[in-house]
């Protein structure tokens, strides 16, 4: 283990040296609106927008644009669409709709506007909300749906908005009894699954069939939140409504085989008590206390486990059939930044067409070292317009000493390969969740090609708030800066963990950190190389970052 330290007057340059720059730490309370279905998981999830402090002041929903009553469709739910208006009555918040086709055009893991797609759909209501409501976030309900995710991050992108999804993720078994302990009541609507019986199950609350769903599991390995569109519920009440939904009548619909669901043929309003309304938040929902002062880092890092899904990828080990290139160096150099920036874009883009067989989609991971961080806003937008495709490279940044007339050097790692087998893989989840913190520019959490995998500095951030901890409190920074690096693993290996790491670099912002740095490190790992580092600044003033290499 090897320790360095940069006093603040003198900003050695080190490759190893990697920080992500970002604001100055702060909570921000946003104007969201809710992406809802009708079912559980979207209204749950404005719950825990609630809960994290935001302002709920809008819904949006898409119904089929014929009016049937239930249409299939990759993105939305749509399934009990004529109850929509009375949940945004229970609400007493504004409802947008919009009418969609659910034709599905693009049907990959990555997302590219296409007029002729359902996406579309999505963004023209929330383009509307965005001007007449002034919006700043978006709540939806995905639960492991990379598919819907991706999709409502592009939406938002483009709109520049922010993306809440708070039940990304999640434990399905655990997140399902927070559900029924919150006192929300939802009903099944909709059964699509082996063992689900449109007789049986239809109509039945998801306190009723969690004891089935757990069975199920058990048997089948089916998602006990119906993520895998096993079942569809319709949410009668909540602690945020002010009205209760009635059902007063209804009929079902089976289709075929075990595919079944209910048709509203009458719904009402019911009054809830004055002890009803006293408080439309009764309970906590700010999911877990990230208070780990004094729980060890391997408890932390097994409870993150236990509330996290990671569902098994198939893999194959094909190292020697990738190649791997490290071009260190690449400088830019130039009058002011921003032709720094566009000096060393220019070379790499030569290196590429030099060495042959790699573009910068093959890029893996991108260090940027520049002359001075107030620069780094014009530098970056020019690094985003080369890297501007889905899942770019993971990327580091920091200042350092450079001479005169040297703004920017980049340490890049490419991996090539043709063979289609090899595994490859990226996180680049920029929605705020519970699970992990959002990536906040051109970059990716982390990327994997055969068996290595890179992964993007962490700090310890709260992944909900995207805060640090309070009051400077450096034993939980430093644990949630590990738990947020394993999340991330797991994410792009299921079989990982940081105990697998080979190497990292502990960034510090002061020598005294060092021992109690080691210490959760050493016990987290006996075999990883671990670089120490004291540096004059980390990204919003944060005590710790750990980057990492895993193989």
């Amino acid at each position: 283990m090897n320790f360095h330290e940069y006093p603040a007057d003198e900003k050695r340059f080190s490759r190893f040296y990697f920080a992500i720059c970002s604001e100055i730490n702060k909570e921000v309370t946003m104007r969201v609106v809710g992406l809802i279905s009708g079912g559980k998981d979207s209204i749950f999830n404005l719950m825990q927008c609630k809960a994290q402090g935001h302002e709920l002041v809008a819904l949006a929903n898409l119904y089929p644009d014929d009016e049937r009553e239930e249409m299939d469709s990759y993105m939305y739910q749509t399934v009990g669409h004529v109850g929509i208006e009375l949940i945004a009555t229970a609400l007493d918040l504004p409802l947008y709709r919009r009418k969609t086709k659910g034709v599905c055009v693009q049907d990959g893991s990555v997302y590219t506007p296409d007029q002729a797609d359902e996406v579309e759909d999505l963004y023209s209501l929330l383009e509307e909300v965005k001007v007449v409501e002034k919006v700043d976030a978006v709540a939806s309900g995905a639960i492991l749906s990379d598919y819907q995710r991706c999709r409502v991050e592009n939406v938002c992108g483009r709109l520049q908005l922010t993306s809440l999804s708070y039940l990304w993720r999640r434990n399905q078994t655990e997140l399902l009894q927070e559900m029924i302990d919150s006192g929300m009541e939802a009903i099944v609507i909709k059964v699509a699954a082996l063992g689900l019986d449109p007789e049986k199950h239809l109509g039945k609350s998801i306190r009723e069939i969690q004891g089935h769903m757990m069975k199920l599991k058990e048997s089948f390995g089916v998602n006990v939140c119906g993520e895998g569109g096993e079942y569809e519920t319709f949410t009668l009440d909540c602690p945020l409504f002010k009205y209760r939904i009635v059902v007063a009548d209804k009929r079902i619909v089976t289709t075929s085989g075990d595919v079944g669901y209910i048709v509203f043929e009458k719904l009402a309003l019911e009054s809830k008590s004055p002890e009803e309304m006293k408080d439309l938040m009764p309970r906590d929902l700010s999911y877990k206390s990230y208070d780990y002062e004094d729980l060890p880092i391997s408890e932390v890092i097994q409870r993150t486990q236990e509330e996290f899904e990671y569902p098994p990828k198939t893999r194959s080990s094909s190292r020697n059939s990738v190649r791997w290139m490290w071009l260190p160096q690449i400088h830019g150099r130039g009058s002011c930044s921003k032709d720094g920036a566009e000096d060393a874009m220019e070379a790499l883009r030569k290196m590429s067409e030099n060495l042959g067989n790699f573009t910068l989609r093959d890029i893996i991971a991108v260090n940027i070292f520049v002359k001075d961080m107030k620069d780094f806003a014009e530098i970056n937008k020019i690094y985003s317009a080369n890297f501007n495709f889905p899942n770019p490279p993971s990327r580091a940044c920091v200042e350092t000493n450079l001479p005169e007339g040297l703004w920017i050097i980049l340490d890049v790692l490419v991996a090539v390969t043709a063979d289609p087998s090899i595994p490859k893989d990226c996180i680049h989840v920029q929605g705020v969740s519970h699970w992990a913190p959002s990536n906040i520019g051109p970059y990716s959490q982390g990327k994997l090609c055969g068996d290595i995998a890179t992964i993007s500095g962490q700090i310890g951030l709260i992944p909900g708030s995207m805060t640090l901890p309070p009051d400077g409190n450096f034993p939980t920074e430093c644990k949630l800066s590990l738990r947020n690096a394993d999340c991330v693993i797991r994410a792009l290996d299921s079989h990982r963990s940081l105990r697998d790491v080979s190497y990292a670099i502990c960034y510090l912002s002061h020598s005294n950190l060092i021992p109690r740095a080691m210490e959760q490190w050493q016990t987290l790992s006996s075999r990883a190389i671990v670089d120490y580092v004291v540096v004059p600044c980390l990204p919003r003033n944060a005590q710790i970052e750990n980057y990492l290499l895993s193989k």
